[in-house]
């Protein structure tokens, strides 16, 4: 059957919370913070896509669905 749920939110958290005490963010590169932040999730995110095989196909439905929504908004006019 597979795995049905994947809790991937740890991962995604641990990623972030390593970033934020890896880097220094003294002075003038506490600008870095959210950056940092932001780079490390997207990173686990990527990872955890790369394990579940889901790389590529959320962009392809969200572009098929955001096509959907132009059509019928074009129809609408």
């Amino acid at each position: 059957m597979g795995i049905a749920k994947v809790n991937i939110v740890t991962d995604i958290l641990t990623a972030t919370y390593r970033a934020a005490q890896a880097e220094d963010f003294s002075g003038n590169s506490c600008h870095q913070f959210y950056p940092a932040l932001y780079n490390a999730s997207k990173a686990a995110v990527l990872r955890c896509f790369e394990i579940t095989g889901s790389t590529g196909k959320a962009t392809y439905k969200v572009k098929r669905i955001l096509n959907m929504y132009d059509t019928a908004s074009t129809k609408e006019k």
